[in-house]
């Protein structure tokens, strides 16, 4: 009997490999979902745990920026190396105030043009077209800096090609222009109270709620999914300085005003956000900036004016209470952790006598260093240094609490209150916190600085806005120092408060005559106003009021000299799209904004919240008798971020069959000792 066992039990254990391990993957052929939540694109097949292979992906980024304008060009690849027809939707990152307005798909020697639709018109007309066996694809916003790409019918080994363009202002502070194209979706943390349709591997939730239509989005960890990008820059001066800091460089000098630009790697992982930095010689460093568009009866224009401060003495530093909050949530790990604690140690190192601070932790919770903010003295920084340095990353993202801590005042109302919030913003509900910032903020200030590969700059950007401060993106440790030390420079100068646009005549500008965004928030030392405007023809001069500290300050701009510059129409509609969708706070306002949103969508032929870019191709191609898969194209995570898997742990999803194996190797063996008993 011990003899008998023993073969049993030897079996049992060379059975077991095999109970939990995926078969080999076949080209073109079946796989396991273990294989799918690796990265490979999959979709279901009639067997339950099993997929096949889906349409993979290559995106390739074409910019030309001239003066303030970059117009970018997004080509998407889909291609599907099954024996099915498949659906693909791919959900993809684009700057928060990006203009999409146009989408072209080409299928072999066939282009169809993307006409702009109401949204759920867009999406009946996708539906039906995917029922007819025809190409179409579908461009949805799900927030301001999410879209999503639904193609429909694309046949075995068969390559759909979709061009989407938009175009975006530049960015410029003290003295550098800057663009940013991001090339991943971070996870997104979706707080305890709201409704969660999905985990991902993980742990990442996505939230009905705040993603229309439970649009998920997919993580990749393998090679899949890269990006190529090329950039015409034409500056208008010379340059000091053309970098980026986050990606290897190609550039070839047209001229000292012109250049082409490639990424070293043309095939490099869409995992980390692109950031492209130039400076003009010192000699050429802009004041201002002023494009125009006729259109119609109205002149379109973009407005970027410098505000002098030689009249100001910048030597006298501000007493303030500054309240640093910074995120150690789980998706803080790595990196981002380490940026997040030198930028605290730097912030720390910059306060001066007769300052008062405090420190705010959060994570699924939010605790002080300090019950009350504190001098600035020799044993309260040291006290405050020892804490963050032996922060870790761990928990959630839970930002409502860290705000309602961190904004209201609680010392002399005749210091200025400058609260300075350190995250990579990877949540869900950024309208729940909006309306927090907007409640609460009273006097304080609230500058946003975004940590890591892939920040979520919609919040980071929306949160500074809305708190009367600004943002900075700080991509690498060893931009920290710099960053900080910049944005420490803004904080201790006087603030360029209540600014106003007027006609030559003092009447501030309205009816015909409009600016987005509106109001213009405050500014800092080195922040330029920029402005996108919609004028009458007659109109020639214009004036910028405000205050500058306690002084009143204004300034004469002769408009009538402008240059001219396409797509300015556009720009001004996606400024007064972003201005009316954050302004909205009652029910009424909601509705009546978004009936203005649509019209301006519909006229303007811009991808908005409630419409979307719809390309049908009239023939049908897919035969009546298959049957199309729907499939998702993953992202990558970003670049740091890793999934934690606990080792033998089976897939989210899968079937029972491998339990069942194993209970009937089990019965197996018992039925065998019991027929080995009876025989002895």
């Amino acid at each position: 009997m011990k003899i008998a066992t023993s073969r049993i039990t030897f079996l049992l254990v060379a059975l077991l490999p095999l109970v939990f391990t995926s078969p080999a993957p076949q080209a073109m052929e079946n796989v396991s979902l273990q294989d799918g939540q690796q990265g490979r694109l999959v979709f279901s097949t009639d067997i339950d745990g099993e997929y096949q292979l889906a349409p993979t992906l290559k995106t390739d980024v074409a910019m030309t920026i001239t003066g303030m304008i970059a117009r970018v060009k997004v080509t998407q690849q889909f291609t599907n190396p099954s024996e099915q027809w498949v659906n693909g939707v791919y959900t993809f990152p684009l700057p928060e105030m990006s203009a999409v307005d146009h989408l072209t798909m080409h299928i072999g020697e066939r282009t169809i043009q993307g006409l702009i639709q109401e949204k759920q018109k867009a999406k009946r007309m996708f539906q039906k077209a995917k029922r007819q066996g025809k190409k179409a694809s579908l461009v949805e916003q799900h927030k301001p800096n999410i879209f999503s790409n639904n193609v429909a019918n694309i046949g075995p080994d068969e390559t759909v090609i979709v061009e989407i363009e938009y175009q975006q202002t530049l960015a410029y502070d003290q003295g550098e222009f800057s663009i940013r194209f991001p090339m991943v979706v971070a996870p997104r943390y979706t707080p305890s109270n709201k409704k969660i349709t999905e985990f991902e591997g993980s742990g990442w939730a996505v939230s009905a709620e705040q993603l229309p239509d439970n649009t998920a989005i997919k993580q990749a960890i393998d090679d899949n999914n890269n990006v190529s990008l090329s950039i015409t820059l034409e500056t208008g001066f010379e340059l000091a300085s053309l970098t980026s800091d986050t990606h290897p460089l190609v550039v070839n000098e047209i001229n000292a005003q012109q250049f082409d630009i490639e990424l070293d790697d043309n095939e490099t992982i869409a995992n980390s956000d692109f950031v492209l930095r130039w400076r003009p010689v010192p000699s050429e460093i802009p004041q201002g900036a002023f494009f125009t568009q006729q259109k119609g009866n109205d002149n379109y224009a973009l407005l970027m004016v410098i505000p002098p401060y030689d009249e100001v003495d910048l030597t006298r530093l501000l007493t303030k209470e500054m309240v640093f909050v910074i995120d150690t949530s789980g998706s803080m790990h790595g990196e981002s952790m380490e940026q997040a604690r030198r930028a605290l140690l730097t912030g720390l190192d910059r306060l001066n006598p007769g300052d008062r601070f405090n420190i705010v932790e959060f994570n699924s919770v939010a605790t002080k260093v300090f019950h009350t903010s504190m001098p600035v003295s020799r044993d309260n920084i040291s006290q405050a240094k020892r804490f963050v340095r032996e922060l870790q990353a761990q928990g959630g993202t839970n930002i409502a609490d860290a705000l309602n801590m961190s904004l209201p005042r609680t010392l002399d109302e005749s210091m200025i209150r400058q609260v300075v919030f350190i995250t990579d913003g990877s949540v869900s509900n950024e309208e729940e916190l909006f309306d927090i910032i907007h409640n609460n903020l009273g006097d304080s200030r609230l500058f946003t600085i975004g940590i890591g590969s892939a920040p979520n700059s919609r919040f980071m950007r929306g949160a500074a806005r809305f708190g009367r401060g600004t943002f900075t993106y700080i991509g690498a440790v060893e931009q920290v120092t710099e960053k900080m030390n910049q944005l420490f420079e803004k904080l201790e100068s006087p603030v360029l408060s209540d600014l106003k646009i007027a006609d030559s005549n003092g009447n501030v500008l309205g009816g015909q005559a409009d600016y987005w965004p509106n109001p213009i928030g405050d500014l800092y030392l080195g922040e330029p106003i920029i402005v996108s405007l919609k004028l009458p023809l007659e109109q020639q001069n214009l004036s910028i009021s405000g205050k500058l500290a306690t002084q009143d300050w204004n300034m004469d701009l002769p408009i009538s000299t402008g240059g001219s510059e396409k797509g300015l129409d556009v720009l001004w509609a996606r400024n007064k799209i972003a201005s009316l969708s954050e302004s909205a706070r009652t029910p009424m306002q909601r509705k009546n904004n978004a009936m203005a949103i649509t019209e301006l969508g519909l006229k303007h032929h811009l991808v908005t919240r409630y419409t979307s870019l719809i390309a049908v191709d009239v023939t049908p191609t897919k035969p009546e008798s298959e049957l199309a898969k729907d499939t998702t194209v993953a992202n990558h995570l970003p670049d740091g971020w890793t999934k934690h898997k606990p080792h033998g742990q089976l897939p989210r999803g899968a079937t029972s069959a491998q339990l069942n194996l194993i209970m009937g190797l089990v019965l197996l063996m018992l039925t065998l000792l019991l027929r080995t008993r009876r025989r002895t």
